[in-house]
């Protein structure tokens, strides 16, 4: 066509670069993909936005790292100068859906790998809590977890939520009262109906 945008090699060349993302840089929410880079390479035990999701990172050694804890030492090794090379670095997270047979971009963002490491260990810290037992601190929870104990069943999250508490998680935005009056309404009805108190974690 001679009004298109992008020329047959620099549409040949985005796409593959897309495929390439979604292969190997790429993670399923709520019917939706979450496709993330960075400017600089990052090695997968600093993925901070796999352990968002996870929980977890995973070591070379083949042992997972609590998230919470490795995004505290990441904060601090950049505040104080010890990882130059992450101080330097930038994040981008692009939510896509298909549509017909088209890639339609949901959700778009971007900044500072130090902010990005910040912002986690905020949700982590925020979410902290202590098992039902009382014997310390429940394990770090996965983002899927926390947003599961709003519902009865993870198919019921609703796509234009997961997408809203992904954007709370990654920019530290107010948590909005949907998921506040979820979380409300399912212990309620744990406690009506005699069952134990499901939660992300404990």
């Amino acid at each position: 066509s001679a009004n298109y945008a992008v020329c047959e090699r620099g549409a040949t060349a985005y796409v593959a670069a897309f495929n390439q993302l979604v292969q190997h840089n790429a993670e399923t929410l709520a019917g939706a993909r979450v496709i993330f880079w960075f400017d600089q390479d990052v090695a997968p035990e600093d993925h901070m936005l796999r352990a968002l999701l996870g929980g977890s990172v995973f070591a070379e050694e083949g042992k997972d790292i609590d998230a919470h804890q490795r995004a505290r030492e990441l904060l601090t090794a950049i505040r104080t100068g010890k990882r130059p090379d992450l101080a330097d670095n930038r994040y981008f997270a692009m939510t896509v859906s298909g549509n017909r047979g088209r890639a339609v971009v949901r959700d778009w963002m971007e900044g500072s790998f130090e902010e990005l490491v910040a912002n986690v260990d905020a949700w982590f810290d925020d979410l902290s809590i202590v098992r039902a037992d009382g014997s310390g601190l429940a394990p770090t929870p996965k983002f899927l977890g926390v947003l599961g104990s709003t519902v009865r069943d993870l198919k019921e999250l609703p796509a234009p939520f997961v997408t809203r508490m992904w954007a709370v998680a990654v920019r530290q935005e107010a948590i909005p009262q949907a998921a506040l009056a979820g979380a409300v309404r399912r212990a309620r009805m744990a406690v009506v109906q005699d069952d134990p108190v499901r939660s992300a974690g404990i």
